[in-house]
């Protein structure tokens, strides 16, 4: 043999040899550790001396990264020793042709070690809430997939397919703890925490029974003079026994040569004269500390040809455990007990539950704060305490806060407030209080929290009135123009969105079916008093530019001003003409593609009372919302309309003021609701000097002071 193989084998029979001792030492022990630091050079030294195509590097491959993962999961090794072994495991199951023995051993420890970096960072009952590495669900199916195929392929070893199975219930927990196909639920939250913490014990404390590992050597050849090396042995002929400065190198037998393990000599004492050209019956296990310890080198049999894979069929497992919907576990939360822990647990796992929403982690947040404030979680030593998880669960959700609805929103300000030093929630609204500024609104109303343009956070008194210009997500009360919406996201939206100019392309459709005979008349005097030259769409009288069909009210829908005057249905279609319908969802995306056809700034629509044209019927405030966010949605930037029932010739008059404020006075939307309000509620009103005489004797017949007519009038968007 040439010098290089001498040296190679030298190598690979030391680190046996090493491994040897390791495992006799006890693996985990601090004993051991020595022999198995020792054992990893040796063999890194031979791994470099092997060409990667060589069958000799798979198997020394496998051994290298055996030891690395024994040293990082039994002694707590560098994170390193984890890389470099599954990188090792990785190539070892890669050779074609590996024994079930070897290849099994493999699959355990790099199954084990992806399991050991899934659960790196969930050692404590903090950590456990804030979910494993962002990765740990793809480990998991990995290491559920290695582990099945040792558990469900064919036998090798009882110890292999006994330790398959409990490495495989426990992968499975784990993965069902990361939201995998395992489910989650309440009672696996508690076992899949369990069993992390006794897997980690183990690892730790040497508990971890180690696969059998042969000996690399046999792949090497003995050397021996050419004069008397014996002949290769044939399907009778017994093979020699390896030289005593080696452990035992195990020959190539045919399958009649192929010794049964219940014919293996016992150990016995090795000859202190045995020489490679007389051979004595040394054993490599005669060194070990208790001779009469039996103790399974887990030695096998390299065979000519690929290693069969035949063997029973992998008995049928059961499909995973659905996942339980957050709806479901929502339901629960009503027939929680006042146990504080139970409720942390029910909200952590509806947060981690399929269907979960933003306000499920606002949820979890609410009860640690909770927790905290009965001194139950500020104690856990190895993670942060519960103000800190909560602190993180409204960071998870703080770029989505401004869409959240009102209730939603209300609860973070809270959560935030019982947070030590700076939140994100003041970041999370700071382009829609600088929108704000750019409006001239004041602030943005909760029911019990109001946002200013400063970016501040101020407490609502109930029943509080308010002046200026503001928006709400809830009615309130005061003298303020009042811009209804529904989020903060939707204000930024339209905020951003701009306004054209109020009388640059104004459009009316009035009373499309013939039935609407105010809608005529309110049309006629408006467009001669404001609008001489408005578009005109249905019965106008004047300057009727055709009848008010769908596909053309769809095309104005661009209009700085839309005055409509149809009626409405319960659905809160347009009721057009020739019996013709125009949806809310057909108006959202006909004024979409209308303003991407010509970009600009939206305009400002105006409602008729519901459900008939602009004084015929009484208005009906599911249809007002039913088209509000339609015309919000399609390109407006602000709707007007009436949200309560106001009789006919009050509509008529309204109208008037309205046009009056936004063409005359120059108000904006919000304005000029708040200005007719106010109108409509001074007892000692006067009719404004170019009032019409129709609506003249309006003022002098009807109350206009009842506070239905004013309370009725809204504005929603900006």
């Amino acid at each position: 043999m040439p010098d290089d193989d001498e040296g190679l084998r030298a190598l690979v029979e030391h680190g046996a040899d090493l491994t040897n001792r390791y495992l006799r030492a006890g693996p985990g022990s601090a004993a051991a550790r020595p022999h198995l630091d020792e054992a990893i050079t040796v063999l890194e030294k031979a791994y470099q001396r092997i060409e990667p195509a060589e069958t000799l590097r798979g198997q020394v491959a496998a051994q290298l990264g055996w030891l690395h993962g024994m040293r990082h999961l039994a002694h707590g090794g560098a994170a390193g020793d984890r890389t470099a072994a599954v990188h090792l495991l990785d190539e070892s199951l890669g050779f074609p042709g590996q024994s079930p023995v070897l290849a099994g051993g493999s699959k355990l420890i790099l199954g084990q070690l992806l399991m050991a970096g899934m659960t790196a960072g969930m050692t404590s009952p903090g950590a456990f809430l804030q979910g494993g590495r962002a990765d740990g669900a793809g480990d998991a199916d990995r290491a559920i997939a290695l582990f099945r195929e040792v558990a469900d392929g064919p036998p090798v070893s009882a110890e292999l397919t006994s330790s398959a199975r409990t490495l495989l219930t426990v992968a499975e927990a784990l993965h069902g703890m990361l939201g995998g196909p395992g489910g989650m639920d309440l009672g696996k939250l508690t076992r899949a925490f369990g069993a992390m913490q006794s897997f980690q014990q183990q690892m730790r404390g040497g508990g971890m029974t180690p696969p059998p590992m042969p000996d690399p050597s046999v792949f090497i050849p003995a050397a021996r003079k050419p004069a008397d090396a014996p002949a290769v042995p044939g399907p009778t002929e017994a093979t020699a026994t390896p030289r005593p400065t080696e452990p035992a190198a195990m020959p190539r037998p045919t399958e009649s040569t192929a010794t049964p393990r219940s014919a293996e000599p016992t150990a016995t004492p090795r000859p202190a004269e045995a020489t490679v050209e007389s051979p004595g019956s040394w054993h490599p296990f005669d060194e070990r500390d208790q001779p009469d310890l039996p103790f399974d080198p887990g030695r096998v049999a390299v065979v000519d040809g690929p290693v069969p894979t035949g063997g029973p069929e992998p008995r049928p497992r059961p499909a995973p455990i659905p996942a339980t919907p957050a709806a479901d576990l929502r339901a629960l939360l009503e027939t929680c007990s006042e146990a504080i822990d139970e409720r942390v647990a029910l909200t952590a796992a509806i947060a981690a539950a399929p269907g979960n929403r933003p306000a499920d982690e606002l949820a979890l947040a609410d009860a640690l704060i909770a927790r905290h404030q009965v001194g139950d979680g500020s104690g856990w030593p190895d993670g942060p305490d519960d103000l800190a998880i909560a602190a993180r669960c409204l960071d998870r959700i703080a770029a989505g806060l401004p869409g959240l609805p009102p209730a939603d929103v209300e609860l973070a300000a809270r959560v935030a407030a019982a947070l030590p030093g700076t939140t994100p929630l003041e970041s999370a609204f700071a382009d829609v209080a600088t929108a704000m500024r750019d409006a001239g609104l004041k602030a943005l109303v909760y029911p019990s929290a109001a946002l200013t343009s400063a970016g501040d956070w101020e407490p609502v008194a109930p029943g509080a009135d308010w002046t200026g210009r503001v928006a709400t997500t809830t009615p309130i009360g005061g003298t303020a123009a009042v811009s209804h919406v529904p989020t903060a996201a939707r204000l930024l939206t339209l905020i951003r969105r701009g306004r054209r100019p109020i009388a640059e392309a104004v459009v009316f459709v009035a009373n499309p079916r013939g039935d609407r005979e105010n809608a005529t008349m309110d049309a006629l005097r408006l467009r001669r008093a404001f609008h001489p030259r408005s578009t005109g769409l249905g019965v106008t009288i004047e300057q009727t530019d055709g009848d008010a069909t769908p596909d053309r009210v769809a095309a104005h829908l661009n209009a700085s001003l839309l005055h409509l005057g149809c009626g409405v249905t319960a659905t809160g279609d347009l009721e057009l003409a020739g019996g013709a319908l125009l949806t809310p969802a057909a108006i959202a995306k006909s004024a979409t593609a209308e303003s991407a056809a010509a970009p600009g700034p939206g305009g400002v629509a105006i409602l008729p009372p519901r459900p008939g044209g602009v004084a015929i019927l009484p208005p009906d405030p599911v249809a007002l919302s039913s088209l509000a966010d339609a015309l919000l949605t399609g390109g407006f930037t602000s709707v007007i309309g009436f949200a309560g029932a106001v009789p006919d010739r009050v509509a008529s008059l309204v109208y008037w003021m309205l046009h009056a404020a936004l063409v005359d006075d120059g108000h904006e939307p919000a304005e000029a609701v708040a200005a007719v309000r106010a109108w409509l509620r001074d007892t000692g009103r006067k009719p404004p000097e170019l009032l019409a005489a129709e609506y003249r004797s309006i003022t002098a017949t009807v109350d206009l002071s009842d506070p239905a007519h004013a309370d009725a009038l809204e504005c929603h968007g900006w």
